[in-house]
């Protein structure tokens, strides 16, 4: 009996000590991910009280540095793009007039974000982003369609305006092995516009592939 208890003991010791070998490297790890996302975006516009809810997708890849076994800081760059937005009742300024129809244009979405991330678990890693960036935001020519026509509003051409940017991010990650881990996550991002242009406010929902080294080992 006493045998079989010593051998009891050891063994919950040794996975113990597997365990907190992995906890104590994730202080120490850097992580490069790239990551898949689907989107659902609610776009505001210049003219229209309304906001349009549009589909999308996106492609983030970011790089990260585990300062504590339960934090990491890092870096990421994201792009997303989506599809065409339309607005019912719009009232634009066309050839000095103001004219009232429906308006469409897309929107694409770059920027760059640095944030922390809280990670708990050894091998299912339960984790919570938070992030702050800037970037900039192309939207198409805007498209008045009215019962006259279709009409290019005054101002309203293509260009890439800054934003800056807030995000909050929920995941689970499954660590395969020491170096290899996927994940998926969802989150949700708020875009302001530095000169004024209409906000934009981002769901994803994504899949994670990363690969992570030791550079102090």
């Amino acid at each position: 009996m006493n045998v079989k208890r010593l051998g009891s003991r050891l063994t919950i010791i040794a996975v113990a000590l597997e365990s907190a070998r992995f906890a104590r490297a994730d202080r120490y790890e850097a992580t490069i991910v790239v990551r898949s996302a689907g989107t659902l975006a609610r776009v505001a516009d210049d003219g229209t009280p309304e906001s349009a809810l549009v589909q999308g997708g996106g492609l983030v890849t970011g790089l990260s540095y585990g300062v504590l076994n339960w934090l990491d800081i890092g870096g990421e760059v994201a792009v997303h793009v989506t599809t065409h937005a339309t607005y019912d009742t719009a009232t634009l300024q066309v050839l000095g007039g103001m004219q009232t129809g429906e308006l469409s244009r897309t929107t694409q979405l770059a920027h760059v974000r640095a944030g922390a991330t809280l990670r708990l678990g050894v091998r299912w890693v339960p984790t919570l982003y938070i992030g702050i960036g800037a970037g900039g935001r192309h939207r198409s020519a805007a498209q008045l369609r009215t019962e006259r026509g279709v009409f290019a509003p005054d101002g309203q051409d293509s260009a890439i305006t800054p934003d800056v940017l807030g995000t909050l991010r929920l995941g689970l990650d499954r660590r395969l092995t020491r170096r290899w881990s996927l994940g998926i996550c969802a989150g949700a991002t708020a875009y302001y516009g530095v000169t004024g242009t209409p906000g934009v406010q981002l769901l994803e929902a994504n899949m994670s592939f990363a690969y992570t080294w030791y550079p102090n080992w």
